[in-house]
């Protein structure tokens, strides 16, 4: 326990035969955090009803090295597991030149959340669920239940590269949240909509360190003081839900004013204005 407040506000539940989403706001906050990302609808709040799946990328993107050093190729497996004796290939993984590890992909809807890995043309999840998962980071991905109902992740979010002076690699840009766009029964007779509008390119800003070293050895004591080290910041093309669309509703999350707590690379963002049913 925290300590920390934890509370939930029910908005609406878009119900019917078979499938339900609930809308609801949730607040949860346990201090600020220099360069946290406050939502659109507050500090510590969160607004729940849709989903989504984040790529978060270790290494090269997966795919993007050159075959033959990507971390499922067997040259690179056969290393990876015989790595106390490679510490020449250790040296090439910090250059950039291989690819040593998966991406990891976090995934959040419904009451369902964990993680998963593509690894030679099979997903593997973490902790082991039921689940079915299908798709790539070009296409976007679908997610079948243990009960047939699937969920559609086709709404990318588009990170632009964030790296730091002097790195050997920079990430591409490329898709790293897809949004939940749409969940179909498994009888296929009913289907949510989720339907989202452009929230601007926003910045977030990269970050500056320092290090001081004191020492004090046997012949006197001496400090370094290094040179800045700093990293670039990372460029985001937002999404914001805007529709949930279902047999017998239309959810309409309505933008209020523009927010000035974000720095625009283009396009604005908005906070919540209301909720229409």
């Amino acid at each position: 326990p925290t300590g920390g407040v934890q509370y939930s506000l029910p908005l609406v539940d878009v119900s019917g035969q078979e499938l339900s989403l609930a809308v609801s706001l949730d607040y949860s906050y346990d201090g600020f955090r220099p360069h946290e990302a406050v939502s659109w609808v507050g500090m510590g709040w969160s607004l729940s009803g849709g989903g989504s799946i984040t790529r978060v990328p270790f290494g090269h993107l997966d795919g993007d090295a050159p075959v033959g050093r990507r971390y499922e190729d067997s040259h690179v497996q056969s290393r990876v597991n015989n790595i106390s004796m490679e510490q020449d290939f250790l040296h090439d993984i910090n250059e950039g030149l291989y690819d040593s590890e998966p991406d990891v992909y976090v995934f959040q809807f419904g009451s369902y959340s964990g993680k998963f890995i593509h690894f030679k043309g099979t997903f593997y999840c973490f902790p082991d669920q039921a689940l079915r998962i299908t798709g790539n980071g070009d296409t976007g991905f679908v997610i079948t239940t243990e009960t047939g109902d699937q969920y559609t992740f086709q709404e990318p979010e588009y990170t632009h590269s964030k790296g730091s002076d002097g790195e050997n690699y920079l990430l591409p840009t490329y898709a790293s949240t897809w949004h939940l766009s749409r969940i179909q029964s498994a009888s296929g007779k009913e289907t949510i909509v989720l339907q989202y509008d452009s929230d601007g390119t926003v910045s977030q800003g990269g970050y500056f360190s320092q290090t001081y070293k004191l020492m004090d050895p046997p012949d006197g004591a001496y400090t370094t003081l290094s040179p800045f080290h700093y990293s670039y910041p990372t460029k985001v093309d937002r999404k914001r839900l805007r529709y949930i669309i279902a047999p017998g509703y239309t959810v309409s999350l309505v933008p209020g004013a523009a927010r000035d707590d974000l720095f625009y690379v283009s396009g604005s963002s908005y906070m919540l204005g209301e909720v229409v049913v």
